[in-house]
């Protein structure tokens, strides 16, 4: 299907914007996300404490921070070059420095990563604004090529019902009926299902657990009932 989404280069300046302009929670929340905390206590119930981690559009980084202060080595990567320098300047010469390693780039790009190499793949509503085939395909690609053995991918987006998100109108996409243009910031993204997210990644990996969230929070200045997908999910081989 014809996308109208051929060429996104100004996706970094956009994202930029949206940092400065702080319209949605990421963009100024300084505590990890509940879902990254809840993942990591199970985790370390089940035995599993620590390792190599990459934190997948880190933004501020502040999941990285957290996932360096409970023993994770991490790569975090992010192509808003204002935000990874301040990764950077927050982590210099700290203890932190040795266990977060910023990268500026796109998560469509080639991992800077070994293959097979990392324990925990973290995305918080980060694979939800790949919008074409072709970033979608790169992104599974390097992540079957970056998780180890045994290896987990948590990863949270919106929902079809999402109260901010979800009564926005459909654009023409690579994913029909699920593509949405938020009109703050200009920014696309897609709406998926469970089937949709457990159908894409099936080929190396298993639902380890899922959970649906439902809460009142903000978008843009205003309240609104959010619907969160949430996946731990394991490598199978």
């Amino acid at each position: 299907m014809t996308t109208e989404f051929k060429s996104q280069d100004d996706l970094p300046a956009k994202w930029d914007l949206e940092y400065r302009a702080k319209g949605i929670p990421s963009s100024i929340s300084t505590e990890p996300s509940g879902s990254l905390e809840d993942a990591v206590t199970r985790l370390e119930r089940s035995g599993l404490r620590g390792g190599l981690a990459v934190d997948i559009g880190c933004g501020t980084g502040r999941n990285s921070l957290y996932l360096a202060d409970r023993g994770y080595t991490v790569v975090s990567m992010d192509f808003v070059p204002r935000m990874v320098s301040s990764l950077q300047d927050l982590i210099r010469g700290t203890e932190r420095e040795e266990r977060i390693f910023p990268f500026c780039q796109s998560v469509s790009a080639a991992w800077p990563m070994a293959e097979r190499s990392r324990d925990l793949a973290v995305d918080m509503f980060c694979f939800k604004h790949l919008v074409t085939d072709k970033d979608r395909s790169a992104y599974i690609s390097e992540l079957e090529r970056a998780l180890a053995p045994s290896g987990h991918f948590l990863l949270t987006l919106a929902g079809q019902d999402d109260g901010y998100y979800g009564p926005l109108p459909r654009v023409p996409g690579d994913f029909p009926g699920k593509t949405i243009v938020d009109p703050e910031n200009s920014i696309p993204s897609a709406l998926y299902e469970k089937d949709d997210i457990e159908s894409m990644f099936s080929k190396f990996l298993f639902t380890e657990h899922y959970e649906k969230k439902v809460k009142t929070g903000w978008m843009h200045g205003s309240n609104y009932v959010r619907t969160t997908h949430v996946f731990l999910m394991r490598r199978i081989d």
